[in-house]
C-alpha cells in the first residue's frame, strides 16, 4: 500500500490555519460486539467532522489468534476501495486514502460508515480489541488546511463458547449485520455452518421493502447454484431453491463459506433498520441431506441505513457493488 506524500499534498494547499488546529473523529461500531467461534461479522469505520478532507493514513489492530481478517466491504467515501485497504500481516489492517478533489476535499455527514471491515472468529472464550493505531503504517490525516489531529474509538470482539443445546453440529445459514450509507448498494453473504452431504435446500429471506429494494444475488460459492435459483417474486421476498448436482452424494462445503450474496440499494433514511430474515414464506422452508430432512438453524440479519454522503441522492449515479468470488466460479 503507498504511504501518502505529504509534503506533495501540503505544497498544494493554500493554509489558513495552524497545524492540527482541527480534529476529526474516527470510531469502531459497534464498539462491542459478541459473537460465537465460527461466526462471520463486519464492524463498522464511522467517521464525525469529516469536512474538506483530503488524505487518511492509518492502521487498524486486532488479535490474529482471535479473529482472522477477512475483507473490507461497503465502501460510501468517494475514492475509496478495495486497493485503499490491506492486510499485510495477521494483526493488522493498513488504511490510506487521497480525495479525488485535494483543492476541495471531500465531506461527509456525522455518523457515516465510510467502509467496513469484516472478520471470522477463530478462538472461543477469548477477547480482541479494534484499535486504532500508527503501525504498521503511521497516522496521518489532512483537509484543506493541512494536518489535522485524529481523535479515535477503538472497539472490542468477544467470542463465545458457542450457541446452548448442541447447535453447534447442526447445519446452520447465516445472516450478518451490517450498515450501509443511504442511496448506495450494499451485498450481504448467506454462509454456512455443518452443510454436509446436502442434496436441496428452499426457503424465503423476508426484508422491508421500504428501506431496501432488491438488485440481485451473486458470488456464488456452492456448484451448482446460479442467479435462477435466487428471486424476488415481490418486493420484500427473496426465494431461494437449490438441488445438487449429484443426488446420491450430496455436496459439502467448508464452514464459513459463502453460498451467495443478496444486494440491495439502501433506500431508507439514516437510523431505518430492515431485518433480513429467514423465514417460509413465500417459499416454504425444507433442506434435506442424503438422510433425509434435515431441520436447519437460521441466524438471522439486519441492514442498518446510515445517512448518506452529502447532496449524492439527487445525482445520476451509477454503482457496481464490491464482492469476492471463490477462485474458479
Amino acid at each position: 500500500m503507498k504511504k501518502l506524500i505529504t509534503l506533495f499534498v501540503i505544497g498544494l494547499l493554500s493554509f489558513t490555519n495552524p497545524a492540527y488546529s482541527q480534529t476529526v473523529d474516527f470510531s469502531i461500531s459497534p464498539q462491542t460486539t459478541n459473537v460465537v467461534m465460527g461466526d462471520q461479522f463486519c464492524l463498522d469505520v464511522v467517521v464525525s467532522d469529516f469536512t474538506d478532507m483530503v488524505s487518511m493514513q492509518f492502521s487498524i489492530n486486532y488479535d490474529a489468534a482471535v479473529l482472522e481478517y477477512d475483507m473490507a466491504a461497503n465502501f460510501t467515501l468517494p475514492g475509496l476501495g478495495g486497493s485503499n485497504v490491506g492486510n499485510p500481516s495477521p494483526g493488522n489492517i493498513t488504511v490510506s486514502w487521497l480525495a479525488n478533489d485535494i483543492i476541495n476535499g471531500e465531506s461527509v455527514a456525522n455518523g457515516t460508515s465510510i467502509f467496513q471491515i469484516c472478520f471470522t472468529a477463530i478462538t472461543s472464550n477469548a477477547t480482541s480489541s479494534i484499535d486504532y493505531s500508527g503501525s504498521p503504517t503511521s497516522i496521518e490525516v489532512t483537509n484543506t488546511d493541512g494536518l489535522v489531529t485524529m481523535n479515535t474509538t477503538g472497539g472490542e470482539v468477544i467470542v463465545g463458547s458457542g450457541g446452548g443445546g448442541g447447535g453447534t453440529t447442526d447445519l446452520t445459514f447465516t445472516l450478518p449485520d451490517v450498515s450501509a450509507a443511504n442511496g448506495t448498494n450494499v451485498c450481504v453473504p448467506v454462509t454456512v455452518q455443518n452443510f454436509t452431504d446436502i442434496v436441496s435446500m428452499q426457503y424465503s429471506i423476508n426484508y422491508n421493502s421500504s428501506i431496501l429494494s432488491y438488485t440481485g444475488s451473486g458470488n456464488y460459492g456452492l456448484p451448482g447454484m446460479v442467479a435462477s435459483n435466487v428471486g424476488n417474486p415481490s418486493p420484500g421476498n427473496v426465494t431461494v431453491s437449490w438441488l445438487a448436482n449429484d443426488v446420491v452424494a450430496g455436496q459439502s462445503v467448508a464452514d464459513g463459506t459463502t453460498i451467495f450474496q443478496i444486494c440491495f440499494d439502501v433506500i431508507g433514511s439514516g437510523g431505518a433498520v430492515s431485518p433480513l430474515d429467514f423465514s417460509g414464506s413465500p417459499t416454504s422452508i425444507e433442506v434435506t441431506d442424503t438422510g433425509g430432512i434435515v431441520s436447519p438453524v437460521f441466524e438471522d440479519g439486519s441492514i442498518t441505513a446510515t445517512g448518506g454522503g452529502g447532496s449524492g441522492t439527487t445525482d445520476l449515479t451509477f454503482t457496481l457493488p464490491d464482492v469476492s468470488a471463490a477462485n474458479g466460479t
